[in-house]
């Protein structure tokens, strides 16, 4: 009996979805970045409609952007690489890949800033730290 509470204590928990960083669409529609928890700190970031939940449409190790204006949604990453872009159901969204950002600015740094400032990653939000000029956190 003993032995089994043991075993039971060390399931491990699924794993946890971070939110860095969600942009909005209309009133009804955001689009979220966010990392899954891991024992490695170099995890995939996803984009995720939040009308179309657990089916992320974009999947890379380099994300350290993302904006939206007008119609767009801006990418930015700091290697141009990506796994998964799938834009078929993303409607009157068009998509900006740029290359250029800086791997500074990815989810594990941005994790910290958001935690500094009393951000609750587990949940959706709308707050920046990217620190375009420098002035991190």
């Amino acid at each position: 009996m003993i032995f089994l509470v043991i075993l039971v204590g060390c399931i491990p928990e699924p794993d946890k979805k971070f939110f860095i960083k969600s942009v909005k669409v209309n009133e009804d529609v955001r689009i979220d970045w966010y990392v899954f928890s891991s024992i490695t700190s170099f995890a995939p970031d996803y984009l995720q409609l939040s009308s179309n939940d657990n089916h992320p449409f974009f999947k890379s190790f380099f994300l350290s952007n993302i904006n939206f204006k007008n119609d767009t949604l801006f990418i930015s990453l700091w290697k141009n690489q990506y796994e998964k872009l799938d834009s078929t159901f993303l409607d009157d969204i068009r998509i900006e890949i740029d290359s250029s950002g800086k791997s500074w600015n990815n989810a594990e740094e941005r994790i910290g800033r958001l935690k500094q400032i009393g951000v609750d990653i587990s949940k959706p939000h709308f707050k920046d730290v990217s620190c375009p000029n420098g002035e991190c956190y």
